[in-house]
């Protein structure tokens, strides 16, 4: 007979974590289309992509979208590390100025533009 509760309290426990990994889960949607345009990624022209971009949602609410761009650098050089911050970000999850931008002399730029859940 002891062996019934301490069966129904690892039975209790796997549910309980079950529910709460359940529970924990984030959203994560690839491969949408992203724009940044020349003023906050320090580039003369906007860029375009719909590969390497990703939006996570945590289970509080909570966004973060992240996209990253390639430009030709034998067409657009850059000398050093540029960073912008503070910038509008428009999303299907509303607009924020929690944003930064860093464009690299090897032709990258990753933009991230973080939403923070409203509080009910």
């Amino acid at each position: 007979m002891k062996k019934l509760p301490f069966l129904f309290v690892m039975i209790a426990l796997v549910v309980f974590w079950a529910s709460s990994a359940f529970a924990a889960q984030a959203t994560v949607i690839k491969d949408f289309g992203c724009q940044i345009i020349p003023a906050d990624s320090g580039l003369p022209v906007m860029l375009s992509t719909t590969d390497k971009t990703s939006t996570v949602e945590s289970a509080s609410g909570n966004t973060n979208f992240t996209c990253r761009f390639t430009f030709d650098t034998k067409v657009y050089p850059v000398a050093k590390i540029l960073k912008h911050e503070g910038f509008a970000c428009a999303t299907q999850f509303g607009v924020t100025n929690n944003t930064s931008a860093v464009t690299t002399p090897g032709g990258q730029v990753t933009l991230k533009c973080k939403i923070k859940a409203k509080q009910k």
